[in-house]
């Protein structure tokens, strides 16, 4: 080994012990490469929260290339030495902490930064990242189409569900660290913008043109999400001056609007079902692209397959996601039935609201399976399989079952009011549905989530 590279794989260690050397008295110690997560213990990083992300990106569309910088305002949990962001690919130009250059390694997708001085615990702290390059979108077991950053025919999407958003942006990628965002994309004529959040700024730049999007409620990283192409916009009035903005791609020939027409009466419903809608506006954004769906805060994206396939249910579904699991985000994915078995019942929910014929019975008879698996232990090779939405579901319907609708419906209500904004694990669900309904419901939760077979319909 040659002298040069041993000076740098050590220089990073050297710079962080010449600035430990500064700080007379003080404690500082690596951030983890990791939270511990169940299902996926190397997403995320120890050491630090962060309050608000600046995501600054030129984009070639055509090249499929993005230029630009994120800048990073987080606290310090604890003193830091260093600590890791998760980023997947890119070529890093610059790295400042607190306005100070750093030092950085990088293995795989984790992103060690080393400050040229120490962050007190407790401390708030600035990081720049810059960087650019093509973006690589990533696979996750048992999903039908990759993740992250998509370049399609017509356009590009970002969708970061679960680890999706480090292919466009150094990230702490676990839903427990929920942030504000600004997104500022400048994109070449003739394409747009459409993101999450308020747009509150476009800027004409002649042969180019730069769109602003503020995400100004804590969210995690998982339901950030743009897409640029070009829009047709519908905007209008939901319940309580909810503005509903429908971004809908050109290219789409098909007339869109049928699915969306109950967008209005479905958070009216909800607002009275699981309290009211938590964020400052809701509406859509529908690509003409291979893609599902996906609950990005305030605004979803659907693919338009998806959409023709399923309907007013998909919309119901990522509608109600804006609570549970926008609003009210599990602390692990390992409770992810607290996102998908709730947005599944929510659409039972909507589809019984509107032709109350019995629509339950049909809902079991249709979807009851004896091998779904246990949805409070998902796989990690198949996390997102039916066990967690169609068995969560029929979890939650069992539970209305035993403690009756008034209790039910004011167990939804107050695990909504108690936990918005905040992480939750099943066991927050549980401790609410038992005070309010006086029951011990150990017995059920276990044979629901954790057996292997699914438990018989309720009577």
């Amino acid at each position: 080994m040659t002298l040069s590279r041993t000076f740098q794989r050590i220089a990073p260690i050297v710079a962080a012990l010449l600035a430990l050397s500064c700080v007379s008295g003080a404690r500082f110690s690596p951030g983890s490469s990791g939270v511990g997560d169940p299902l996926y213990p190397g997403l995320g990083n120890g050491g630090y929260e962060v309050s608000h992300y600046t995501v600054s990106l030129d984009v070639d569309v055509d090249r499929n290339f993005i230029s630009g910088s994120t800048g990073i305002q987080a606290n310090a949990k604890k003193g830091l030495s260093s600590f890791n962001l998760d980023l997947r690919g890119l070529t890093i130009t610059a790295i400042s902490v607190n306005g100070l250059p750093a030092t950085y390694t990088r293995d795989g997708n984790e992103l060690t930064i080393v400050p040229s001085r120490p962050v007190p615990a407790r401390a708030s702290f600035q990081v720049d990242v810059a960087y650019e390059g093509q973006p690589s979108p990533d696979h996750v077991p048992s999903f039908g189409f990759p993740v992250g950053w998509i370049k399609y025919r017509t356009g590009i999407y970002a969708a970061g569900e679960p680890w999706g958003s480090s292919t466009w942006y150094p990230v702490n990628e676990h839903p427990s660290d929920k942030a504000s965002y600004t997104l500022v994309l400048t994109v070449p004529e003739p394409y747009e913008v459409a993101g999450i959040g308020e747009l509150t700024g476009v800027i004409d730049n002649g042969d180019s043109t730069t769109y602003t999007w503020e995400a100004r409620d804590e969210l995690a990283s998982y339901l950030v999400g743009v897409a640029i192409s070009r829009f047709d916009e519908i905007v209008v009035e939901g319940p309580q001056g909810v503005p509903i903005l429908n971004m809908i791609q050109e290219t789409i020939e098909e007339p869109v609007e049928r699915h969306l027409e109950n967008t209005s009466k479905m958070v009216g419903f909800f607002n009275d079902t699981f309290g009211p809608y938590p964020f400052e506006s809701f509406g859509s954004i529908i690509l003409d692209a291979p893609f599902a769906a996906l609950e990005t805060q305030t605004r979803p994206i659907y693919g338009f397959d998806i959409l023709r396939l399923a309907g007013e249910r998909v919309v119901a579904h990522e509608l109600a996601h804006q609570w549970f699991g926008n609003l009210v985000t599990p602390a692990t994915w390992e409770d992810m039935w607290l996102n998908e078995g709730f947005a599944t019942y929510a659409e039972w929910l909507w589809l019984d609201y509107k032709s109350p014929n019995d629509e339950f019975a049909a809902f079991w008879e249709n979807t009851w399976r004896p091998d779904y698996g246990p949805p409070g232990k998902p796989s990690p090779e198949a996390p997102f399989g039916q066990t967690v939405y169609q068995r969560g579901a029929m979890t939650l319907h069992a539970l209305r079952t035993d403690i009756g609708d008034d209790a039910f419906f004011r167990t939804l209500r107050e695990y909504v009011l108690r936990h918005a904004g905040g992480n939750v694990s099943t066991s927050d669900f549980v401790a609410v549905a038992e005070e309010v309904s006086g029951k011990n419901l150990d017995g059920l939760f276990r044979a629901w989530l954790y057996d292997d077979v699914t438990p018989s319909a309720p009577e």
